[in-house]
């Protein structure tokens, strides 16, 4: 049967042939069926490829269709006298068997790190737990080692937690992911992806929420890293504030073995505005040196409310900033120069400095042509009082800035327009150093000139000196001008202490000298006031004659702080023979006025005021109480309360005049003691 033979050989030859895959995968799947019998092989591998000290759990591994191996329980430390600052749970991973047995090439492909945990701590002297020291083995070689024979398909770290903290520079971080993946896509290029970065910053109480995605591209000798579209989104939990959201679009490439940064329309932005990059950063690794085109992209400034416990902020004017410029420097000293620009649409030029230091240093100058307010008003329901929220916290001096930083400004506009008015020629020039500021602002408006300084010495408890003067303001342009017109001329010297606005109210002191040339007053209260008396006396008052509006040549005003703006004011003033004098006081923050006055007439036969009888011989009382919203007319009247009184002490004196007159008439005759008793009955009081 000669055909039978063929078959015995191919079953024969088959049979070899399955032999040769069985058997050997037999004997392998026999020899590795106890994987715990390499732990200690695999632990000496990992620790020579890293330096570390490294100890595992277990392993486990499976065979077909590739070899997966699982690694639990790894803890890593930098030396056997130092705790792990490193564990995870599980380490999976997948190798290519044929390239590595051939080629010694490791191609890795699914690897998932679970539940990683670093605690990474840099004590007060300035040692850090994960770093090797130089007497640990191989610490001088591993930077030497080559990764070329290395390929891998996927990375991915499932919850990973960071903990950071530097006990010399008091940080601590506490960073939290629910997943950070990579897949190598081509050679050198990878795609990135990270989802759900929670970071914490425990000392300033600051939450960070990012999302990632990238494709990068690498490539060795030099070693350079291409990355394009990297984007996605960032959002910031400051404390006591809101919810800030950054987006990220990043193209560019770091280069010269990552020495060198390059960013080409790249871009940061969030609901504020949109800033861009293009340029480069040189020397990365040791001083950065900046040189980067920089673009703000309508941003606006203060768009959302501030809240704190105490203090809520109203949501206000947000102006719109643009601008572009040249960012140079590095990180001790960073210029953005040749800015130019717009705010709300109006041009603007500037060059700001940063210089860091023990004291870093804030240098700036800003130019502006004109810049619009005058529309910009605040509704009531965005006053500080509708929001329900008491203002007295409020920070008018930032004292802990100025004791953290030096700071010059310098600011200059041809034109401000605010409502009704406009500042013209302004100036605005502070700086501070050794625990002193100095605030200098000078502007034209209204027909004349303001300017103003201010003194603050922080080094302890805030104590500040405040000097005021206006020169030749309109009045009339003020307030209104059927109260008072006139050119007004004013100095003030005052002083507080404290940084917050309650401080100034309650400790502010000083006086204000001024004169008001050639205007007129409105005196239709003490004209009323004229016509009561000589209606009650049966007298005429010729005041009741004088017209509304009184022209005078000079008007001299005397005001004094002696404890706060609420309180304790003192008030003086006088036109020819008409005297004020009064307490109480105005509150400009809470834009109100209560004034006790009290008005006297010295006799005079002369204008302005020409008076005599019974005018002259009483303080007249009056108040003003209301808003300052309101006119002078309507704040400031006659005291009914006490005007009563006044009329009828006046009535009295008339009749006892007058009954006296006809007695000693009746009595002309009469020497005796009768006519004494007669008289002390209408004694003048």
């Amino acid at each position: 049967m000669p055909e039978i033979l063929p078959l015995k050989k191919i079953s024969i030859i088959s049979a070899a042939l399955l032999l040769s895959v069985v058997l050997p995968f037999a004997l392998l799947s026999s020899l590795l069926a106890d994987p715990d019998k390499y732990q200690e092989e695999i632990t000496d591998i990992l620790e020579s490829a890293t330096d570390y000290q490294i100890r595992l759990e277990n392993i486990q591994w499976q065979l077909w269709p590739s070899f997966s191996m699982l690694l639990n329980g790894i803890s890593i430390a930098a030396n056997d006298s130092q705790p792990p600052f490193a564990k995870v749970s599980s380490l999976s991973l997948e190798l290519a068997v044929l390239p590595f047995l051939t080629d010694g090439k490791l191609n890795l492909s699914n690897i998932i790190a679970e539940q990683v945990n670093l605690n990474l701590i840099t004590d007060s002297s300035g040692q850090a737990n994960w770093a090797l020291s130089k007497s640990d083995p191989g610490s001088q070689t591993s930077k030497t080692k080559s990764t070329s024979s290395v390929q891998w398909n996927s990375i991915a770290v499932r919850d990973l937690t960071v903990h950071y903290m530097d006990k010399q520079s008091n940080q601590d971080f506490l960073l939290t992911a629910s997943m950070i993946a990579a897949q190598s896509m081509t050679s050198g290029q990878v795609s990135a992806h990270t989802t759900h970065i929670l970071l914490k910053d425990n000392i300033k109480d600051t939450l960070v929420k990012a999302e990632l995605t990238s494709l990068l591209q690498f490539t060795e000798g030099p070693a350079e890293l291409r990355f394009s579209r990297l984007n996605g989104q960032i959002e910031v939990d400051y404390p006591a504030s809101q919810r800030r959201v950054i987006n990220l679009d990043l193209n560019g490439w770091l280069m010269d073995d990552f020495n060198r940064l390059h960013l080409d329309l790249s871009s940061i932005g969030s609901n504020e505005g949109q800033l861009s990059f293009k340029g480069s950063v040189d020397n990365l690794q040791t001083n950065p040196q900046f040189d980067l085109g920089v673009q703000l992209q309508a941003a606006r400034l203060n768009s959302a409310t501030k809240q704190t416990e105490k203090y809520t902020a109203p949501t206000g004017y947000a102006p719109e900033i643009q601008f572009q410029g040249q960012l140079t420097g590095n990180p001790a000293r960073l210029t953005l120069s040749d800015l130019s620009g717009h705010i709300d649409q109006q041009p603007l030029t500037a060059n700001i400095q940063w210089i860091n230091g023990k004291t870093p240093k804030l240098h700036a100058s800003i130019e502006l042509k004109q810049w619009d307010l005058s529309k910009q008003t605040r509704s009531e329901t965005e006053s500080p009082t509708a929001a329900g929220t008491p203002l007295d916290d409020f920070q008018i001096l930032p004292v802990n800035l100025l004791r953290e930083s030096d700071i010059l400004l310098a600011v200059r506009a041809d034109q401000i327009k605010l409502p009704g008015y406009a500042l013209k020629d302004l100036t605005i020039r502070t700086g501070n150093q050794n625990d002193n500021m100095l605030a200098q602002v000078s502007f034209n408006t209204l027909g004349g000139s303001v300017k103003a300084s201010l003194n603050c010495n922080y080094q302890q408890q805030p104590e500040s000196h405040l000097t005021l003067n206006l020169n030749q303001i309109d009045l009339p342009s003020v307030i209104d001008k059927r109260s008072i017109s006139g050119s007004l001329n004013a100095n003030g010297n005052y002083q507080f202490t404290g940084s917050r606005l309650s401080n100034l109210q309650t400790s502010l002191t000083g006086a204000t000298t001024a004169k008001i040339n050639h205007g007129t007053v409105n005196l239709t209260s003490l004209k009323n006031l004229a016509t009561a008396i000589g209606l009650v006396t049966g007298k005429s008052i010729h005041i009741s004659h004088w017209p509304d509006q009184v022209p005078f040549d000079r008007f001299d005003i005397q005001h004094q702080f002696r404890g706060g703006t609420v309180s304790e004011q003192q008030f003086t003033g006088q036109i020819a023979n008409l005297k004020f004098s009064g307490k109480g006081g105005f509150d400009l923050f809470k834009n109100n006025i209560n004034y006790q006055l009290q008005v006297t007439l010295d006799p005079s036969n002369k204008p302005p005021f020409p008076v005599s009888g019974l005018l002259t011989e009483v303080d007249w009382p009056m108040q003003c109480i209301g808003s300052l919203d309101n006119s002078i007319t309507t704040l400031c009247e006659v005291n009914q309360s006490l005007l009563g009184d006044i009329i009828s002490a006046l009535a009295k004196k008339e009749l006892r005049l007058i009954g006296r007159k006809n007695l000693e008439k009746l009595l002309d005759d009469n020497q005796g003691p009768l006519k004494k008793i007669f008289k002390s009955l209408f004694k003048s009081e």
